[in-house]
């Protein structure tokens, strides 16, 4: 197989790009659709989880009476 210069490489890279569809596969939008959405509830997930961990030792505090 024959060896590429790293300007060759760049000149058909450029080539392809201006050349051929940009939109992705279905397959590959489904996929990060469903990506987006587990980052999503991820993110929801730990701003859940930091919030009752915070108002749990609000509650502490003020139990004791520091607050």
């Amino acid at each position: 197989m024959r060896k590429f210069t790293e300007e060759e490489m760049e000149k058909i890279i450029d080539q392809f790009c201006e050349k051929e569809e940009r939109e992705a596969s279905q397959e590959v939008q489904k996929a990060g659709s469903a990506m987006d959405a587990a980052f999503d509830n991820y993110l929801a997930t730990v701003s859940n989880d930091q919030f009752k961990k915070g108002f749990l030792y609000a509650l502490k505090l003020a139990e004791e009476k520091k607050i």
